[in-house]
């Protein structure tokens, strides 16, 4: 969301990114108060909400940045950043309830170095990267002639 809605501001497009950020914040509040007010799920009805808005918006933004700044939407990537970010999701709340929502320190530190090694194989897996973004890494020491 943030890539497209900076995109749009640095192209002199600031209506449009106005219009994402309104149509987003309209729906965190509302959907936000139905789902905390009059849905049994109360405060977990936020972070779903928030949710909601930021994909609303990210959506918004991918078709004004396609259309009117002649970006270019790589549906792969995206796919393959989503299933990453889900699958974090999912082993988080496995680690949750496994510990009975009383998660240690060291089995925090075991579900993020997991989440982790997930997270980075499946952008390797989906080639969210490219070869030249690869080599840009500071994998390897460079040779230096002196």
């Amino acid at each position: 969301m943030h890539s497209f809605n900076g995109a749009l501001q640095g192209a002199s497009r600031y209506k449009l990114s106005i219009i994402s950020i309104a149509v987003a914040a309209i729906i965190k509040l509302g959907l936000g108060s139905i789902l905390m007010l009059f849905t049994p799920l109360g405060i977990v009805g936020a972070p779903i909400a928030s949710s909601a808005a930021f994909l609303t918006a990210g959506i918004i933004n991918t078709v004004f940045a396609t259309k009117h700044c002649y970006l270019k939407f790589d549906a792969k990537s995206l796919i393959g950043i989503t299933l990453a970010s889900a699958a974090v999701a999912v082993i988080c709340a496995i680690f949750n309830l496994a510990s009975g929502g009383n998660v240690s320190t060291a089995l925090m530190f075991i579900a993020i170095f997991i989440c982790v090694v997930i997270y980075v194989g499946l952008l390797i897996i989906f080639k969210v990267f490219t070869k030249k973004e690869l080599e840009l890494l500071p994998l390897k020491e460079k040779n230096k002639h002196d």
